[in-house]
């Protein structure tokens, strides 16, 4: 059935319902500030230890009002309401509804002063549910879940994702931490042939584990084998597919690969990356897709995923300023964040240095046959 991987909050005040949807857990080693300084910033050092995440850290969480954030409340609800117990939980009690629990949670509220005029976009929400209880099985606790599947249409992540890019005419930007989902970049593949260029902005999965031991103290281990497989399926799922489709290699140079480093680190260490956690599909500064779903094939079929998808010139275009503002180290009024043209040329630049927040990056597909069986039996 998958796991509940949507990062959604809402909150209802003075009578306005705002929601949040994005890519931030409510965990340790999450929290960050746009400076990126790792552990060298006191405020993180202050947050809960993570045995893996000590390094910084990007993620991105969208604040929604009106009918899509209606939405996002009612999936919540949905799930929590469900009738089925989770499984191998089964002596849990049954929680009380949402409609008990919340009983009168408007009342004697502080007064919350709300945009006047909210920019106005549309937006629809998509989501993944797992589809295994969909199905008679016999003796399954969780057949026939949904009598009724999508009577209004398919409202889900794929279908946001297959659709937009077949649309796809001047560029694509797309970030997830893990970029290995080869049914997912085959769709940007297929598209990279009509556009003027591709950005690819994902994790080089470099890892640490650290534990306290007794008598030890602090233990490093290193994670080699999870970075050599996540970058076989990245090389695997991107660079070796591109090349199969156009041996010429023209198509292979419109998909430009890149990662996010501390500036001034060179990136040998874990700890001098960003790991970029968002989950962010940007086409042609007209249309948006954000939100919990990455680029894997759990986010796809089976985790429980909730994503906003933006239609709007100006709202895009905006958000992509934003985004590359940060990365780029510049303010989004600056002009060569105007056009993508003009920005994607400062990406080339930047990275060309070497010495930025913003890397290229080359997944390392010869691994040798020992760990492609070993990547293999990962994912």
């Amino acid at each position: 059935t998958g796991s509940s991987h949507m990062k959604v909050w809402a909150a209802r005040l003075q009578g306005h319902l705002v929601a949040f949807s994005g890519s931030m857990d409510t965990s340790s080693g999450r929290f960050d500030t746009a400076d990126h300084c790792g552990l060298e910033d006191p405020k993180v050092c202050l947050e809960p230890t993570d045995a893996v995440h000590r390094y910084a850290w990007h993620g991105s969480m969208y604040e929604i009002q009106g009918g899509a954030a209606e939405d996002i409340l009612t999936t919540f609800v949905a799930r929590w309401n469900d009738p089925v117990k989770p499984q191998g939980h089964k002596n849990l009690p049954i929680l009380p509804s949402v409609q008990e629990m919340l009983s009168g949670w408007e009342t004697d509220l502080p007064e919350v002063l709300l945009p006047k005029d909210p920019e106005q976009v549309s937006v629809q929400v998509v989501r993944t549910v797992s589809c295994s209880g969909t199905t008679e099985k016999w003796l399954s606790p969780i057949s026939n879940l949904f009598q009724n599947f999508a009577p209004s249409g398919e409202y889900t992540v794929a279908a946001s994702w297959y659709k937009s890019l077949s649309k796809a005419k001047k560029y694509i930007f797309v970030a997830d931490q893990f970029m290995h989902f080869d049914e997912a970049l085959a769709a940007v593949i297929e598209a990279a042939a009509h556009v003027d260029f591709v950005i690819i902005l994902t994790d080089k999965a470099q890892q640490y584990l650290y534990f306290d031991l007794p008598l030890l103290g602090k233990q490093q281990i290193d994670t080699k084998v999870w970075e050599t497989a996540i970058q076989y399926h990245q090389w695997q799922a991107i660079v070796e597919a591109a090349a199969k489709k156009d041996p010429t290699g023209e198509l292979g140079k419109k998909l430009h690969m890149f990662s996010l480093m501390r500036e001034d680190k060179d990136g040998s260490n874990a700890e001098d990356q960003i790991y970029d956690h968002e989950k962010t599909l940007l086409i042609d500064d007209e249309f948006a897709l954000v939100g919990s779903a990455g680029v894997e094939r759990a986010s796809f079929t089976n985790d429980n995923e909730v994503s906003i998808a933006v239609e709007s010139k100006t709202w895009v275009q905006k958000l992509r300023k934003k985004i590359f503002a940060e990365f780029l180290l510049l303010d989004p009024s600056d002009p060569v964040l105007e056009s993508p043209d003009s920005a994607f040329g400062e990406w080339m630049r930047q990275a060309d240095l070497g010495t930025e927040r913003v890397r290229h990056y080359n997944p390392n597909g010869d691994v040798g046959l020992v760990n492609q069986w070993l990547s293999d039996g990962i994912y």
